[in-house]
Parts: C-alpha cells; structure tokens; sequence
C-alpha cells in the first residue's frame, strides 16, 4: 500500500520486497527497507503490504514473516516488534494494513481475521497488544471479519475493508460489533457492491476504496448506501482512466493517490466535483515501467499508508 507523509510517498513494491520512498518530483526513489530477496533475515522483507510512519519511523507489515518490522524514515536502526506466526495476543498471521491512532498501531491480523491495537515498545517495555474489531472467528456476521485487509482511523471508528465479505465495515472504537459502511448484497459490480477492496482512506466524510476486482477506485459519502467510481473506468487496462488490481488509495488535500498493481505504477487524480467523485487531472508519478527491480520501476505495488484470487 501507499502512505503520504509531507511531499513523500512510500510505497511497499511487495514482488521486489522492498519499500521505496519517491519525493513528490523526483525522477527515481530511495529504497529504505529490504531490496535483498525475499527472506527473514533482519535487512529483508517477505510480501511487505502496508506503511505507516510513526514520527521518525516507518512501520511496515511483513506479510509473509508474519511480523512488523520498524525502521528509521533513512533505513537505518531497524527491530522487529512482533515476529511470531500464531493466534494469540502476542501473534501475527499474515498481517496487512496497518492505520496509527493515539500512538498505538492498528493492525489487521488477516488470517486471524481481526483488527489488533498494538503499544509499541517505550522506555524498555516490550509491545501488548488487544483485539479491538474481530476475532470471533471468520464469517459474516457484524462482529465478525473475513480477512481483514485495509484500515483508516477517522471519527472515532476504524474502517476495515473486509476483504472476504466483499464490504467496509466501520467499527466504534469499544463496541463488540460494527456496521456495514460500504458495500452491500455481496460481491459483484453494481455501485453498491465491492469486489476484493484492499485499500481504504477516509477524508472529508468520503470513504475511498480500492475495488480491486472491479478494477477501479470508489467513493462512498459515510452513511450512503451507493458508491461512485472515482477512476477506472470502462474495465481493467492501461488507460488514463483505467486501473489493473489496484490496491492502495489515500487522499491528501484535494488529490487522490492509487497504486495499480499490475500496470506497476502510481499515479495521481485531482479531483473535482460532488462528494469528490469525479476524476480530473490524472498523471503517472512513477513506475509503469513493467515488473523489474530498478528504483524507477516496480514490480506489484500494494498499499499506501493506507482478484477472486488471494495473493500469497
């Protein structure tokens, strides 16, 4: 996924295990973490899926390590606060996107199929973490989650794409159950329906969401009971207005950031119009280079901070 900190995006380039920093303008980026392989050693990274940075500090899930791994915003200092593939507490399984609210760390412990709250380590205290939405076992029902993907802290509830159940359920902080915010009536192509969401970001009262399977990015006004397509129109593809999987989205003063996945690039939309539904401006900011290692290409971008197929 993708996650914007100032005039910076950083960008988990998951098939090259790596994350990469690009400056808003900058004709390449700067790998800050993995780039070695695939592997569990301490300088590498597995499937790296989401970011988010905590003051100096970038804190990725490591998918396939099933850990977090945190390291300084230049790549330097890294340790590993969580790194045990398991089911309690003090476990992982597969984590994915990750949101910060009040110095804590929001995870989706996917294959858990709940939403941790993780402290971090401070002061020699080692991390603890609660579960917060989920974890009553994989299914439909509104307190329950089924692979939980993306998070977007906003109005005292996390939002959590619900992968699984094809919708966005939006979870009170405290509350045993949450509700649906978006995505109705199953899987499937109508404005009320979601494929596959990954990402999400919540701005202005607007839900914003990868529809993966649908090939487009969709915005919800919180409390509708329909989505409009913000861009990916007219099915997958290459085209201005097309996307291929897209993954991550994150909104920031005015403009829209998506990573698509297989079209390997990211790009930005400006938007205009009602509920800011309606796409303008859209631009290439990196990648589309094809799938190779060379910090001005990418291989599958994932998530900003913030298929039928499940990918592994």
């Amino acid at each position: 996924m993708l996650f914007r900190s100032a005039a910076v995006s950083f960008v988990c380039d998951t098939e090259n295990a790596r994350v990469v920093a690009f400056a808003d303008g900058a004709p390449s980026g700067t790998i800050i973490a993995g780039g070695f392989g695939p592997g569990n050693g301490v300088g590498q990274l597995n499937k790296p899926w989401d970011i988010v940075v905590l003051g100096a500090d970038v804190l990725i899930s490591d998918r396939n390590n099933h850990r977090i791994v945190q390291v300084a915003q230049d790549g330097s200092g890294r340790y590993t606060a969580s790194v045990v593939h398991g089911a309690e507490t003090s476990q992982l399984s597969y984590p994915t996107g990750m949101a910060i609210e009040s110095g804590d760390l929001l995870v989706s412990d996917c294959y858990n199929h709940r939403v941790m709250r993780v402290t971090l380590p401070a002061g020699g205290n080692e991390s603890s973490a609660v579960v917060i939405a989920g974890g009553n076992g994989m299914g439909i029902g509104y307190e329950q989650l089924k692979y939980p993907e993306g998070l977007a802290v906003h109005g005292g509830a996390v939002y959590v794409t619900d992968r699984g159940n094809s919708r966005v359920m939006k979870w009170a902080f405290g509350a045993t159950t949450g509700a649906v915010a978006a995505g109705f009536n199953g899987n499937g192509p109508a404005l009320h329906q979601l494929s596959n969401p990954y990402g999400i970001d919540v701005a202005d009262g607007v839900i914003y969401v990868a529809d993966s399977s649908n090939h487009r990015v969709v915005a919800w006004v919180d409390g509708a009971t329909t989505g409009a397509i913000v861009t990916g129109f007219n099915s997958y593809g290459t085209g201005e207005y097309q996307l291929y999987h897209p993954m991550g989205v994150t909104a920031q003063e005015g403009t829209v950031y998506v990573t698509d996945r297989d079209n390997h690039r990211l790009f930005t939309l400006a938007l205009s119009g009602a509920a800011g539904a309606s796409p303008a401006d859209a631009r290439i900011v990196f990648g589309g280079r094809g799938p190779i290692a060379r910090s001005n290409a990418m291989g599958w971008l994932d998530r900003f901070f913030n298929g039928a197929w499940f990918p592994n």
